[in-house]
């Protein structure tokens, strides 16, 4: 009887909040919010007139005043849905959370209680729900508040294994900064969770090319621990900026060029060549090809050992005239010293360009002492 008179006299301190503000009534509502059931608000015989106590807070001409009471009826309804729905009482929790005024406190309650129809199997239930939840997070009238909504469900979806529909609502967004980042988000928590084409797909809808790098990056890293290297160096080779896209080809290089030395030692040559031709950058390319072929030819195995060095040689071959070019074929020069393969070393110090041959030479007879 004391929860009845109470909540009766909720709508004359919503009328009479205009005149002037009652601490003490304040007080004595929030005392009260959460001892209020369904029955009181929703039932038949409810003794308390929740459109009605909305209405009257709407008609409120103080901004602050109306604020206040909106938001005293969204907590009570807020409160009094989530309660109902960790009893499993789904359909009394929806009706309950329906009523909210406010939208931002509207779309977290529904959007709960789907997650709560989600893990219970109503799968297809909880689905609707998800969908009046964006339709009530598209109504909420301010962008950061609207974009953090959206996000929130995005993210509820996602962690629920609804990935196309997480996706749909990303991309809801009209802001391509806000779209940026919660697709940013979106795509890092696929491929935290394996879904590694899902995650990409994401990332390449990115308009950011900050947000874009650092999303492939993430993929591209996951996937070389995850030991998925092919994959991995052609999601790198999609970052849009030179550095980004130069660390993570590097990482990938890195990795490679240990793992084929580590199967080199082991005298396990052919994964040993296999790691090496997938290692993205040709300076750690070549340089491993070289190792793995003397190690062959230290073996007996010269005719692979030959084979893997005009491998090599290509490699050199490929690179525009300069001292990145230069460089490589000095390595390899040096390498078949090592192994006794003179003449194979003086042919491709006669392939080297005029400009580089003098100096290349003079490098040479120090093998060659």
């Amino acid at each position: 009887m004391k929860q009845v008179i109470i909540l009766g006299l909720l709508i004359s301190f919503l009328a009479l909040q205009s005149q002037a503000q009652n601490q003490e009534s304040i007080s004595t509502q929030d005392t009260v919010s959460t001892e209020i059931q369904y029955d009181e608000v929703m039932g038949d015989n409810a003794s308390f007139n929740i459109n009605e106590a909305i209405q009257v807070a709407n008609n409120i001409p103080d901004w602050d005043d109306r604020f206040k009471a909106l938001t005293n009826i969204s907590n009570i309804l807020y409160n009094l849905s989530n309660s109902i729905c960790s009893k499993e009482q789904y359909d009394k929790a929806i009706q309950v959370a329906e009523k909210i005024p406010y939208n931002t406190d509207k779309y977290e309650t529904l959007s709960k209680i789907a997650e709560s129809l989600y893990n219970a199997g109503q799968t297809n239930k909880a689905i609707t729900l998800y969908d009046k939840a964006i339709q009530v997070a598209n109504n909420i009238p301010y962008d950061d508040d609207r974009f953090k909504a959206l996000t929130n469900i995005s993210n509820s979806l996602c962690n629920k294994e609804q990935y196309d529909k997480a996706i749909q609502v990303a991309n809801e967004i009209p802001s391509k900064k806000h779209k940026s980042e919660i697709l940013y988000d979106l795509s890092n928590s696929l491929c935290n969770k394996e879904q590694y084409d899902k995650a990409i797909q994401v990332a390449n809808e990115i308009s950011s090319k900050k947000h874009k790098s650092n999303a492939l990056t993430n993929i591209s890293n996951s996937l070389c621990n995850k030991e998925q290297y092919d994959k991995a160096i052609q999601v790198a080779e999609k970052i849009p900026y030179d550095d980004d896209r130069f660390k993570a080809l590097t990482n990938i290089s890195n990795i490679l060029y240990d793992i084929s030395n580590s199967l080199c030692n082991k005298e396990q040559y052919d994964k040993a060549i296999q790691v090496a031709n997938e290692i993205p950058h040709d300076n750690d390319k070549y340089e491993t090809l070289t190792k793995i072929a003397e190690s062959l030819y230290n073996n007996g195995l010269t005719g692979k050992a030959e084979s893997l060095y005009d491998e090599a040689i290509q490699i050199a071959h490929k690179e525009p005239y300069g001292d990145s070019r230069f460089e490589i074929m000095r390595g390899i020069i040096k390498s078949l010293k090592k192994v006794g393969l003179r003449d194979k070393a003086e042919k491709l110090s006669n392939e080297i360009p005029k400009k580089t041959k003098s100096e290349a030479k003079f490098n040479i007879s120090d093998y060659f002492n």
